[in-house]
């Protein structure tokens, strides 16, 4: 089931360490979910991911929850994986809470946009360089 819920029955019988990294970190994921966890803590999930991958990933979050009432905690950088997945974000930088609440609005703040994108990203409104 949980290889299914993470599009990954085609693996099943393939050995762990002959697969794509990217395909082995859902892998590990979807072997966490099998336990029939009622709460799944996750830290730096998409690491290692592509963006597409990571979209997926997200995708594959909002299953756990809809599908088998799971609740996720998730540590992460990816921004977009946040935005798309979560319904509440604590936005750390060096420990101390920088912003609080709904994705949208915690990635609107000034101060999480600096601390994620770099000061000129905020000043410019683009890339930094």
């Amino acid at each position: 089931m949980a290889l299914q819920l993470f599009g990954l029955d085609h693996v099943a019988d393939e050995r762990l360490g002959e697969l794509p990294y990217g395909t082995m970190r859902i892998v590990e994921i979807a072997s966490a979910v099998a336990a029939g966890p009622d709460l799944l803590l996750l830290d730096e999930a998409s690491a290692g991911l592509g963006p597409e991958e990571s979209h997926a990933l997200a995708d594959r979050f909002l299953a756990l929850r809809n599908e088998l009432g799971l609740t996720l905690v998730v540590i992460e950088h990816h921004v977009p994986l946040i935005a798309r997945a979560c319904d509440h974000v604590y936005c750390l930088e060096s420990g101390a809470l920088i912003a609080e609440g709904a994705p949208g609005e915690v990635i609107a703040q000034p101060a999480v946009i600096q601390s994620f994108l770099g000061r000129s990203t905020a000043a410019s409104g683009g890339p930094a360089r």
